[in-house]
């Protein structure tokens, strides 16, 4: 099953680094004002282009900023310590699930989510044993499913901030020269958090692949252990299956 998770991650992940690494500021500006698409404005209650001359003008005169420029080349780049970015996810994922053993004394657990929302770092939440006795899923793509009892929730901290600094650092560049509004939606910069999302499943698969042996001893669960990543209220992905 492991097999099948790390292959649909590196699938995702290959096809995402495909169509954006390497890409510059000045490249991903022209291809914006080039496929400019037709949008309607709820203020005037018209449709029109997306940006308008104002946003152009904006998107064109941020290609001179070069802390701007630096910091988008080095988030496309896609480069990573993959060796020092696991050493310091393990301790964090030990830490973190040291604290379930609690929450299972009366229920088994077979699932846990690492769940993100507005800040770097996840949390761990844990459901009972499928009373139902169905599958949980395999998933190709990030979907969404139904899972039973909830054990525990907002446990642990998983710190994903040296894995995304470079997404994060590029993200306060683009806020502070008021881009956020211009570049939020894009399917390129929207490519760039997905990639950098699944960068992490893909770290913490070879995080549980090393600790799974000995992390999971004190914790009560029934086998297969289902682990997925998501972001808050959105669709999980498989992480890792304790078989």
């Amino acid at each position: 099953m492991n097999d099948q998770v790390r292959s649909n991650l590196n699938t995702l992940y290959a096809y995402g680094e495909k169509s954006i690494k390497g890409l510059t500021y000045a490249n991903y500006v022209d291809d914006l004002i080039k496929n400019n698409p037709t949008a309607y404005n709820i203020d005037t209650n018209t449709f029109g282009k997306l940006y308008d001359d104002k946003d152009i003008l904006d998107l064109k005169k941020a290609k001179e900023n070069k802390e701007l420029t630096i910091a988008f080349k080095e988030a496309f780049a896609l480069e990573f310590d993959d060796y020092s970015l696991k050493e310091k996810l393990k301790k964090d994922v030990v830490n973190s699930f040291s604290l379930i053993s609690p929450y299972t004394l009366e229920h088994s657990c077979q699932i846990i989510f690492l769940e993100h929302d507005f800040e770097p770092m996840s949390w761990l939440c844990g459901y009972a044993e499928n009373n139902s006795k169905k599958k949980y899923p395999i998933l190709e793509s990030p979907k969404y499913f139904d899972y039973d009892i909830e054990l525990f929730a907002g446990i642990g901290k998983v710190d994903y901030s040296l894995t995304w600094n470079k997404m994060i650092r590029l993200d306060g560049i683009v806020e502070k020269l008021d881009l956020d509004n211009k570049v939020d939606g894009s399917s390129a910069y929207e490519d760039l958090h997905r990639m950098h999302q699944l960068k992490m499943y893909i770290l913490l698969h070879e995080v549980f692949t090393d600790l799974s042996k000995t992390l999971f001893k004190n914790i009560k669960v029934t086998k297969p252990l289902f682990i997925y990543g998501m972001e808050h209220d959105c669709e999980p992905m498989n992480i890792f299956i304790l078989e």
